[in-house]
């Protein structure tokens, strides 16, 4: 969630920690400016500002280093962790096929390679 410029002009990390604090609790991480954490899925360059968690959930002010907007990211951990699984499990299957890969391209290249060879020995001409 992206936070519209306009309301929170002017507002520091400080203030809307302290906003944010009122409806999650205490944060549980509060980065400070000269040490803040990356945080990828909005902005691999954005400035991570606080967390929340429970056991279910994430939540995360993080500050646009393009644009200085503050975004709030909530996540699901399971479902983070299932995506995060499904990605091991694909790379695994990607390197498992590679090889097969590999060799039907290196058969089709040869394939093409012959069927033109065939097309120029019937048309060429001396």
């Amino acid at each position: 969630m992206t936070y519209d410029r306009s309301s929170t002009e002017g507002l520091t990390r400080e203030d809307m920690v302290k906003s944010l604090s009122a409806k999650y609790g205490p944060p549980s991480t509060v980065a400070p400016p000269s040490e803040s954490a990356k945080h990828e899925p909005i902005d691999p360059h954005a400035e991570l500002i606080a967390s929340w968690e429970d056991a279910q959930t994430s939540v995360n002010l993080v500050r646009s280093s393009f644009s200085g907007d503050f975004d709030l990211v909530i996540s699901s951990k399971r479902l983070n962790a299932e995506a995060e699984l499904a990605l091991v499990e694909s790379a695994k299957l990607d390197k498992q096929q590679e090889p097969q890969r590999e060799a039907d391209r290196q058969k089709k290249e040869i394939d093409d390679l012959e069927l033109t060879r065939l097309k120029n020995q019937k048309s060429f001409r001396p």
